[in-house]
């Protein structure tokens, strides 16, 4: 519902979308199950200090699907641990 209202213009208003959309999707974040799941934090992917990732495999993770999630900020700023 959140994200409906907001429609295709997130970006015009990002100070309060940003939030909304937060706030929207915690009561998801907090019930979903964690067991099942290795992270492996912090993984260099380049020389700068800033390139890192982390990935999040299911066990047991055989012929498991792979999905790479790259956040916009358009290159130029964001941090992974911005929003907890």
């Amino acid at each position: 519902e959140t994200l409906a209202q907001i429609g295709p213009v997130f970006q015009r208003d990002i100070e309060t979308h940003i939030p909304a959309t937060l706030a929207a999707f915690q009561s998801i974040l907090r019930s979903a199950p964690r067991d099942g799941v290795s992270v492996t934090a912090d993984q260099r992917y380049g020389p700068d200090p800033k390139q890192m990732l982390d990935v999040y495999r299911p066990t047991p993770r055989q012929g498991a699907p792979i999905l790479i999630y790259v956040h916009g900020g358009a290159y130029v700023t964001g941090d992974k641990n911005a929003f907890g």
